[in-house]
């Protein structure tokens, strides 16, 4: 028992060491102490689950009550953000006994907020901002969801904060909970009263006082708030301008997909990454590239914020042998087509770059499995996948956490049919450097790559190879230390993600698909025999199901998502992006790939 207690304690130590070395951060960066003094107020009050801590900077005025509670599930909590540098406006924030602020997603308080929580008000945060001077009072319940934005002097209130009475001594204004949906405006100076739900997708035009429930899609306005325009949907990004193009825009083409007139093209910029380009003479500002947008907006995600977790293996030996970790891929895959279904996932083409296809044959498995790390064409995988679940049809759809999210988006509904699969991802690499690697390895062997297959096993899947077949026979093993490839993918810097990689959307919890895949990397050592064991992570009712099928191909056990964030910090961290982002885009098509690793690396 001793033994126990002194690990916890250790771990709470190290656990608060982090937790210091992130404020210290912070502080530096913004040469501003008070994030550091704020911690160590706001510290006891704290419930942590997500990786992040909140930064209370320069004029917060902090008042925590016994008993009052920070809780951080997702994200972060800033307060008194300075974004518009006005350092001298001071922010307040109260908490009264019993009372609990819930943060589901990165939230900004601008400076100049007021916030008061009551004693046992509940006050839910999602993914989203408000303005300088935003006011909230909450005495009972008042909840935002994501993607929201509010104007300057923003005010929300789900009491009176005093008592009326009728001639029978009956209290006449009881306090009753806010609710906003996701992706609501809220303009300057309006003003949020007790009762009111206002639905997803809507827009509060400045000055309103709004009293009565607004349904999703529609904008209000007046004193009190009336419906002006329904139907409509809005962005915070310009539609004359690209979606996302640049650092946002995560590649899946959804844009193009769904533009009615054919106004958006696809560009490759230095590392052949493709990025929409809008044709301003075909385009009708008709917004569906802003509307089905996933960076813009996130699909709806109902998913569990902890997942139950499993390591598991194939029993086929040989399927595990072949598999990048465990074989959980294949398992899954296999009982799809068997019930009738078409699995969607990447596959090498003839060119032995990365495309997304769409097949019900069991001898296409082989060509799904295994991790290729550039980012994958999805080609038409979309509407093909839109036509079978709209004819009944079981589709799987694997891929990374954004073209999930993606796929979400543009199909625009739930579909009891309709699986999906996601990976513990880090980032895509350039189809760029991965072709300048490939001439690099073809000019030194003097033969032409006929196959690769990252992460091989024939050492053993904790120090995993690059495998590649050359025409001529020749074979090159690349330890994962030494390859070039790896170097500069997973190494001290990534040289080579696209621009949203370094800032992902859709690191942590809740994630999108129903199921997430990965190495388990800190297996317990009596199960890992070094031939690859997966980290099974169920986000959702589906994911359990399709678990459920593929028990008799698999073995597996119960684990502590925990203990797979300590193995694998891509669920929640996005890399650094290198400061020689720029030049590097210059010289990995210019320069020997060797003199371009060891340049940026070493």
């Amino acid at each position: 028992m001793d033994k126990i207690k002194n690990i916890l304690k250790r771990n709470k130590f190290i656990k608060i060491l982090y937790s210091i070395l992130q404020i210290l951060f912070v502080s530096i960066k913004n040469r501003d102490i008070m994030p550091i003094i704020n911690y160590i107020k706001i510290a006891n009050h704290l419930i942590r689950i997500s990786y992040k801590l909140p930064i209370f900077y320069s004029g917060s005025l902090i008042k925590l009550s016994k008993n009052s509670k920070i809780i951080l599930t997702s994200g972060r909590l800033s307060f008194s953000t300075n974004k518009i540098s006005h350092k001298d406006i001071k922010s307040r924030f109260v908490m009264e006994k019993n009372s609990k602020i819930i943060v589901r997603g990165n939230y900004s308080f601008y400076c100049g907020a007021d916030i008061l929580l009551k004693e046992n008000a509940v006050l839910s945060l999602g993914n989203s901002w408000t303005n300088c001077g935003c006011q909230i009072r909450c005495g009972n319940k008042i909840q935002i969801g994501d993607g929201c934005a509010f104007g300057r002097n923003v005010s929300i209130l789900d009491s009176d904060f005093h008592l009326i009475f009728d001639n029978n001594k009956q209290i006449i204004n009881s306090s009753k909970p806010v609710i906003i949906g996701n992706n609501v405006w809220i303009g300057q100076n309006a003003i949020i009263l007790k009762g009111v739900t206002i639905g997803s997708n809507s827009i509060i035009s400045a000055g309103s006082i709004v009293t009565k429930n607004v349904p999703p899609n529609t904008i209000v306005a007046g004193n009190p708030a009336k419906i002006v325009k329904e139907n409509i949907s809005w962005s915070s990004e310009c539609v004359s301008q690209p979606p996302i193009l640049g650092v946002k825009c995560n590649g899946c083409k959804v844009c193009s997909l769904v533009c009615p007139v054919g106004a958006i093209d696809i560009a490759k910029n230095e590392l052949d990454f493709e990025y929409p380009k809008i044709n301003k003479e075909k385009c009708i500002n008709c917004g569906k590239c802003v509307k089905f947008c996933s960076e813009i907006s996130k699909p709806q995600n109902q998913n569990k914020i902890k997942p139950k977790v499993y390591a598991c293996w194939n029993k086929d030996k040989e399927v595990r042998l072949m598999s990048t970790s465990g074989g959980m891929f294949s398992a899954i895959a296999k009982q799809i087509i068997q019930n009738g279904g078409y699995v969607s996932g990447a596959i090498y083409n003839k060119d032995l770059l990365v495309e997304h296809i769409v097949t019900n044959k069991m001898e296409d498995i082989k060509l799904l499995r295994q991790s290729k790390y550039i980012q994958s064409d999805l080609n038409n995988s979309f509407p093909l996948i839109k036509d079978l679940l709209d004819n009944k049809t079981i589709v799987l759809f694997v891929g990374t956490p954004c073209q999930v999210a993606s796929l979400k988006k543009y199909l625009n509904k739930e579909y009891i049919n309709l699986y999906t699969v996601d990976f513990i991802c880090l980032g895509v690499n350039s189809p760029k450097a991965y072709k300048r690697y490939f001439k690099f390895l073809e000019d030194k062997y003097r033969s032409k790559i006929i196959s690769v297959q990252f992460k091989n096993k024939d050492f053993g899947w904790n120090t995993f190879h690059t495998k590649i077949v050359f025409e001529n026979g020749q074979i090159y093993y690349g330890q994962r230390y030494e390859d070039l490839f790896y170097k500069g993918f997973i190494g001290k810097k990534s040289l080579f993600f696209r621009d949203s990689c370094y800032n992902c959307s859709f690191k942590d919890f809740p994630r999108f698909s129903d199921i997430s895949l990965g190495d388990f990397w800190g297996v317990k050592k009596k199960y890992d025999n070094d031939k690859g064991t997966s980290v099974v992570m169920l986000n959702s009712s589906k994911g359990e199901k399709l678990f459920e099928l593929i028990k008799n191909d698999i073995l597996f056990y119960k684990e502590k998502l925990s203990k797979v964030k300590n193995g694998n910090p891509a669920i929640y961290i996005s890399k650094n992006i290198p400061p020689e982002y720029n030049e590097i885009k210059k010289d990995v098509d210019t320069m020997n790939f060797e003199m371009f690793i060891n340049k940026y690396i070493n």
